[in-house]
């Protein structure tokens, strides 16, 4: 999954790190990194930090995930066909 996060407010010495790097997130900017990577956050100050999170599945899933969808839509159209079939 590719996370984006996008800064709402940010206090002083908020920090996210993915893999080996490490950035700041920038009021109104987002971030975007592959959740799969281990990654931290900080916030070492006493005000609240609000970032709003977005999931994006990768092309290559969100293609599989449409094919299921269409394979699912595809098999209860078959059912429903059946099924009226069956009462005439």
């Amino acid at each position: 999954v590719l996370r984006c996060h996008l800064a709402l407010r940010v206090p002083p010495g908020c920090g996210l790190r993915v893999g080996l790097e490490t950035a700041t997130w920038v009021e109104g900017r987002t971030l975007v990194f592959d959740d799969a990577v281990l990654h931290t956050a900080w916030n070492p100050s006493a005000e609240p930090k609000a970032i709003l999170l977005l999931d994006f599945a990768p092309p290559v899933e969100a293609a599989i995930a449409l094919g299921a969808e269409q394979d699912e839509v595809a098999r209860q159209k078959q059912i429903d066909r059946d099924y009226y079939s069956m009462l005439r």
